[in-house]
């Protein structure tokens, strides 16, 4: 692996004006660059990410260094590396990366052949990152989803919360979760060239039946047994004593939420002013206490929580029981 070596004390702070001198051509900052990352003991083929030119390029600006020094950041009017892709043509490189947004090489065939121009991957990312960003993609069921039943209930949530608001109401989101030693993996600031490995083994599970407010007031029931209609009617039986006013609990239509025994005790329930209202299937979002749930998971549970099934529990415990104070949500 190739290093270059500064000369003089004085050479990274020098490189690093350079780069953000406003004076300098794009080019002369970005081989600033380039040279300083080299002097930290960067890989070249990380410099020419970074830099967004080809491992080659990078090789030849380091023996220039070598050879020149700071001359060799100078760019002579009409050098640098030909445009390929012209700006009116970005538009329809995108069309053709948005086909398959994962695998940018599988554009390149297509770019070839529409617009009769061969381009290296390199260059295909640095024309991408104008518009798009790399990140993480996300799960959606919206397509599977009743939009009018979604509408028609967000709106009627809006009208409870007006409600509640006024006090005539208290508005309750439930629902059911599981834990266990296999964890959510997250990201996380990790050092250049290592990975955080997050421990992770086939464990029993801890099941967490749910009501929270949008004050984040929780009233949680924790099992290390299956969740069954009894086990759900249980909680909802325990939690009734607790209401002091009309009550809705908003609810997901999970099957075990339609059982011949849950559907028994509905009645009972509304007796004592706590009515249910069930959501749209795949309308997770309306359902606040998911919230909570992507809260713990990703950012509360700590790595030290998959070290073993007591470690979890423990450390799932210890957040439960501070949901509201030292774990708090805004549910705006």
């Amino acid at each position: 692996m190739k290093f270059l070596q500064s000369n003089h004390v004085e050479t990274p702070k020098w490189l690093k004006i350079i780069e953000n001198s406003s004076e300098e051509s794009s080019m002369t900052r970005n081989r600033a660059l380039a040279i300083r990352m080299s002097f930290e003991k960067f890989k070249v083929k990380e410099i020419s990410l970074i830099c967004n030119v080809t491992i080659g390029t990078i090789y030849v600006w380091f023996n220039k260094w070598e050879q020149e020094g700071f001359d060799s950041l100078l760019v002579a009017p009409g050098q640098g590396r030909r445009v390929i892709i012209e700006p009116h043509e970005y538009d329809e490189v995108f069309e053709i990366v948005d086909k398959n947004p994962t695998q940018l090489k599988s554009a390149l065939s297509e770019i070839q052949q529409k617009l009769g121009k061969k381009i290296s991957i390199y260059t295909l990312k640095g024309i991408v990152r104008k518009k798009k960003t790399w990140r993480r993609l996300r799960k959606s069921l919206k397509d599977k989803r009743n939009e009018e039943q979604f509408k028609k209930v967000k709106e009627e949530i809006e009208r409870l919360k007006e409600e509640e608001k006024n006090g005539l109401i208290d508005l309750w989101y439930f629902d059911e979760s599981g834990f266990s030693l296999v964890p959510e993996v997250p990201y996380a600031w990790q050092d250049k060239g290592a990975q955080i490995c997050l421990p992770s083994s086939r464990s029993k599970r801890i099941n967490v039946l749910g009501f929270i407010n949008k004050n984040s007031d929780l009233t949680p029931f924790v099992f290390e047994s299956s969740i069954t209609s009894e086990v759900v009617v249980a909680c909802f039986d325990s939690f009734v004593e607790s209401i002091t006013k009309q009550t809705i609990v908003i609810i997901d239509n999970a099957s075990i939420h339609h059982s011949e025994l849950f559907n028994s005790k509905i009645g009972e329930w509304e007796a004592n002013n706590l009515f249910l209202l069930y959501l749209p299937k795949y309308s997770p979002e309306l359902n606040k206490i998911e919230i909570l749930w992507k809260h713990i998971k990703y950012y509360w549970l700590t790595f030290d929580a998959y070290k073993s099934f007591n470690s979890l529990r423990e450390k799932l415990n210890e957040v439960l029981c501070n949901i509201g104070r030292k774990y708090r949500i805004n549910f705006s």
